[in-house]
């Protein structure tokens, strides 16, 4: 690892002007990055996460052209799975740096995401000086309950993402790596779902494992409708935490059974999360009634604790001035959206112009293709009906708009929106 990553630091010294510090983060940084010892050799899986500061922000378009090029030079393919998911799944094809780019003027006022959180206690510095001192000293209250629905809409577009019908239909059709993908993102949503709802109750510890053991101490007494229904949670949250840390190949046969396990789980860990979020009971509700709650109020409750932490640098956090700034957001991310889709599409898509937020559109779209399609491909055509309806408030649709081209659609809009660093 270390071999590979001197090679990274190396490349971007030579290609970045002004640069002040290299960090790599997340589960490598902890000590807790995956490597897979099934074909005898340890071998990395999944990415290295990269940071760098600068006196200057580089341009994305240029840092995934170098990220590219560092993934060619330590022997990966550097495809990062969202922006490359029309393709077969395979390993090294797969395997990339992400390098991500922060103005030193900027650390200072870094909004408190769970991204920086853990930055400034998780990260190790490669190379220069130590930016982490300049970052600010969040707390878990600090961080936005909104971070939570985040990462849990994240991991459920990896569990669509990593799904194919003809899994079902072709059981021989997918391929060893396929299944040990889905597994690994199993094991990415299981974390998220304790992830999120210790977030909610004011805890989020460093590590992978920290957060598996807090989880267990406080599941049975802080969600007892849950445990009830699923009183086995906690332990599978850390038998898939030992999964992610050291990837095998030992529940290959189960991966189908398993996909759909968790799939049932993460729905009512969102389903959880938003009603915390909205002050209401959603769990009883069906994913179409949800989408229409979530249409009508979800916007001011997602975006109030961003914009406080704006005005409060101005002291002007009052309900009013609360009110139009999480507006204002939405407003802004919409432009930013709009104008990010015509650069993907080459042209204007004119129903995407909006005063609302896109990313939440997607959001509350998600569910309904995710969970349209039954164990044996059976389709709730009511639930795809609505998806093909709002997504074409995002983004121009297929002439064919059966299941696998409405998840295609989707995660375009994904794409366009989730991975284009607005913020």
């Amino acid at each position: 690892m270390h071999e590979k990553l001197d090679i990274v630091v190396q490349e971007i010294r030579k290609n970045i002007q002004g640069l002040r510090s290299v960090m790599i983060i997340g589960g490598y940084a902890r000590g807790e990055g995956a490597i897979d010892f099934s074909g005898g050799e340890p071998e990395l899986y999944n990415d290295f996460d990269i940071y760098i500061v600068a006196d200057r922000c580089v341009k994305d378009g240029f840092l995934e052209k170098l990220a590219l090029q560092c993934s060619k030079l330590i022997g990966k393919g550097g495809l990062a799975h969202p922006e490359a998911f029309e393709q077969r799944y395979d390993r090294n094809k797969f395997f990339h740096v992400d390098i991500r780019c922060l103005a030193k003027k900027n650390l200072k006022n870094l909004l408190p995401t769970i991204r920086y959180y853990e930055m400034k206690r998780t990260a190790k510095v490669l190379w220069g000086e130590d930016s982490l001192v300049e970052f600010p000293n969040f707390q878990v209250a600090d961080i936005p309950l909104a971070e939570g629905i985040r990462l849990l809409m994240n991991r459920m577009m990896l569990l669509l993402m990593s799904f194919d019908t003809r899994f079902v239909a072709e059981p021989s059709y997918a391929s060893k790596e396929e299944k040990k993908i889905i597994l690994y993102y199993l094991a990415k949503s299981y974390l998220t779902v304790a992830e999120s709802l210790l977030l909610f109750k004011g805890f989020y510890p460093f590590t992978y494992q920290g957060r598996a053991e807090k989880f267990g101490q406080i599941f049975q007494t802080a969600y007892p409708e849950i445990y009830q229904k699923y009183p086995d949670l906690a332990q599978r949250v850390l038998k898939y935490a030992q999964f992610k840390f050291r990837p095998n190949e030992d529940n290959l046969d189960d991966y189908l059974e398993e996909w759909f396990q968790c799939r049932e789980i993460i729905g009512v860990a969102y389903k959880k999360c938003l009603g915390m979020l909205l002050g209401r009971n959603l769990l009883n509700e069906g994913w179409i009634s949800l989408h229409g709650i979530l249409k009508d109020n979800l916007g001011y409750p997602y975006f109030k604790q961003y914009a406080g932490i704006v005005l409060s640098k101005y002291h002007l956090n009052d309900k009013i001035f609360n009110l139009m700034a999480a507006k204002v957001g939405q407003m802004y991310m919409s432009c930013k959206y709009f104008f990010a889709l015509k650069e993907a599409l080459g042209r204007t898509y004119w129903p995407a112009l909006s005063l609302s937020d896109h990313g939440l559109a997607i959001l509350r779209i998600l569910p309904l293709i995710l969970y349209s399609n039954g164990r044996s491909n059976q389709i709730n055509q009511e639930m795809l009906d609505l998806a093909k309806k709002e997504l074409k408030t995002v983004y121009p649709e297929f002439a064919n708009s059966n299941w696998p081209a409405l998840k295609t659609n989707w995660l375009y809009a994904y794409r366009v929106y989730y991975l284009r660093r607005f913020i």
